[in-house]
This record gives structure tokens, sequence and C-alpha cells, in this order.
């Protein structure tokens, strides 16, 4: 009797323990009524954010409908830690909207048994960390008591119990918690306010004002001078108006195409900027259609050089007296986490395994123990312009954006 060919392409279907996290955005259908196209292109921006961070926290995304992520990590801890740094990365891209337009996704966390089946998961613990989401605040997290009882200890945050919640299709009450933010250090809190008594506060409040207003001139200087610094440069007569960026709400006047070109079949594009991290830069390559630059040869490497080396506005510059630091544009390098360091798990943003490499000789070193992301540099004692590694609060004045044909 032969046996049924089907049943050989069934998937195999798996219990296991993950943490869950689940997210969707706050008024989305009220969104899309408002201005169906922008919010749809900010969706796709801010997407691009919260998966590079899952991804770098060890998380895989296990589905995705329209506005909701669900993605799963080895542990409770990567989940909040992750949870957190993608609120705290999204509240920097409302920074300046008007209220009605302000796009922000509720998380929630849970961690249960599942079953895994050709990669989709089921089972009640996925329910729990929806409806927990459902709860949350809008730019706001809210952990079921396991996760709670996993990361005691671990992290530093500041958490509110909400009482046992009855949730939507569960059959029991779930304990629920809402972390608040990063817990603040009592101690330091407690002797700054012991140092201050009333006969101190009019001459404080005298001083802050005039700080205040100090640093609201030295903004506004600095703001026309980074105006004045963009302006098309007049080369032979003729502005470059074919290198401006299409103007959005991310800051237009703080980002220009500085050139355009093509590597076999492959377009490139090079954009300066004011300072700009790497998940911002690779939101904003995304929001553009294209992703940070994946090399992988010494062929495109010497392309991707000949549209950087000569463009001095891209390159921040510190002088450190016996030397001069160089710190190029971002590239699409990112490093998993958990990896073997310092050179174990790095691959670039789009997919692409790392199968050539351009490190300088002592790099990449992950200083500090938080160094993950690609860039170009130059070293005033090395001679050549090779990658380095750097940390997510690093910032750039520029980045490479790549687009397929």
């Amino acid at each position: 009797m032969s046996s049924d060919p089907t049943q050989s392409e069934q998937p195999t279907i798996r219990r296991k323990l993950a943490a869950l996290l689940a997210a969707d955005v706050a008024g989305y259908s009220r969104l899309m009524s408002l201005d169906e196209e922008e919010t749809t292109r900010r969706l796709v921006e801010f997407r691009t954010v919260t998966d590079t961070l899952i991804a770098h926290h060890g998380g895989r995304i296990a589905n995705t409908a329209g506005d909701s992520i669900l993605a799963e990590f080895p542990s409770s801890v990567d989940a909040v830690r992750c949870a957190i740094e993608i609120q705290e990365a999204l509240r920097t891209k409302n920074d300046g909207l008007p209220k009605e337009k302000i796009l922000q996704f509720r998380i929630g966390i849970n961690v249960g048994d599942v079953i895994e089946q050709g990669g989709d998961l089921l089972g009640d613990g996925i329910n729990v960390a929806a409806r927990l989401e459902s709860i949350a605040e809008p730019g706001g997290i809210c952990i079921s008591e396991d996760v709670r009882n996993q990361i005691e200890g671990k992290l530093t945050l500041a958490i509110e119990f909400l009482g046992k919640q009855q949730l939507r299709n569960l059959r029991r009450p779930v304990a629920a918690y809402r972390v608040t933010g990063r817990e603040p250090s009592r101690t330091r809190k407690a002797s700054l306010f012991h140092q201050i008594n009333l006969q101190n506060l009019k001459p404080l409040l005298a001083l802050g004002t005039l700080i205040v207003a100090l640093m609201a001139l030295g903004a506004l200087a600095w703001n026309q001078f980074q105006m004045a610094a963009l302006l098309p440069a007049d080369r032979g007569g003729a502005a470059r108006t074919e290198t401006q960026e299409p103007r959005t709400n991310a800051a237009p006047a703080l980002r220009e195409i500085l050139r355009r070109e093509s590597f076999k079949g492959n377009s490139y594009a090079l954009i300066r900027t004011f300072g700009i991290k790497w998940t911002e830069a690779e939101a904003e390559a995304r929001a553009m259609g294209g992703y940070l630059v994946s090399i992988g040869s010494q062929a495109e490497n010497d392309f991707v050089l000949s549209l950087i080396e000569k463009e001095g506005s891209v390159w921040r510059t510190r002088d450190e007296g016996n030397r001069v630091q160089k710190f190029g544009p971002w590239i699409g390098l990112v490093q998993k986490e958990f990896s073997n360091e310092p050179k174990g798990g790095w691959v670039w943003s789009n997919g692409d395994k790392l199968t050539f490499e351009n490190w300088f000789w002592h790099q990449p070193d992950n200083y500090g123990g938080v160094e993950h992301f690609g860039r170009f540099r130059q070293f005033s004692n090395q001679s050549g312009i090779k990658w380095d590694d750097a940390r997510a609060t690093s910032t750039a004045n520029g980045f490479i954006v790549e687009f397929n044909q």
C-alpha cells in the first residue's frame, strides 16, 4: 500500500516555551480615515524600526496582519527590553507632530507554552499577550505576572500592578502590570531634594530662566546655521535641485540627497544629515523604498567609497589633540544579539549574508560591550577608509541607501 504523499508535506507540530510580544497601532482606523497614504507610509517607516529592534534582541516575527505584530523571544528579559526600545524609538519619531497625527503602538507581553506549526504560533499564551496589548495605553507596555516574575532583579523598571483583569475570551482573570518606565535612582533623587531648601528656590529659578533663554537663542542660531548649510550649492551657476530629498514630516530641512549613482543594476543614494542613529537611518532608508547599503564585494565597496570619500559633510570629525578621529556614514551592517563577540552574527539589514569584509584590523571590537552597528571610519594612525562597529546611541552625519532595480 502506497503512503499518502501529502502526509510528508504536513508541517511539523511541536510545543515550546516562548516570550510573546503582541503590538498594534492605537486608533489605526481613525488615522487611516484621516490620511490613508500618509498613515501607510509612516506605518512602513515605523515597522522598519520595530522589525530591526526585534531582530536585534533575538526575536522572530511570527505573524503580521495590517497594523499588528506578533513576535517571539527566547526570554522575557529580551522581549521587555525590545518593547522599551521600540516605544522610546517611536516616541522620537512622533516628536513635533500634531496630536491627531501621532502614531503609537500598544504592546502586550506574555510568556507561555505555544504550539509551533510551519512557523506559525498557536495557543492561549498568544491570546493572553494580545489581550494585554488591548488594555495597554497608546505608547505603553502591559505585561503578565509570569513576565513580571521573570524580569524581577534583571531589569530596573518602574512597574505598576493593574490588578486581575477579566480579559475578553479568556476564562480566568489575568494579573496585569503596566511598565511605566525605567526606575529612577531614588538615592540620587533624595540627596538632591535634601540639598535644596525653600530659601534657595528663588536664585535657582532665576538661574534656570537665564539658562533656558540662552539655550533658546543657541538653538535658534544653530537652526539658522543648519538651514544655511543645507541650501543647494551653486556649482557652475546651477542649483542642484534634482538632489533635494522630497519634503516629508521627518525634518525635511535636515536631509539632503548629495549623490545618486548606479552600480551593476542597483542604484545608490548618499544622504547627508545632522546626526542620525543607525535604527533611524535604516527606517528612513526603508521609507524611501530601499535599505541601508549591503556590500558584497571589493568592487562594490570601492564604488561606495567613491561616493563618500570626498564628501566631507557626511563625516563627523573629532580632534583629540594628538590625533583626529573621523566617523563616516552608516551602512547596513547589524549584529544579531547573543552572537559570539566581537565578530559573530554580523549580517546585512536586508537579509544578505556577510560574504565580504572590510573591517579595520582591530575591528569589530565591541568596545564597552554595546557596539552592534556598522559604519565607515578613518583612523589617524591607519591608512584607508574601512568598516567600524558602533553603538546604538552613536550618530552619523550621513547614510547610504541602496535600491534594487
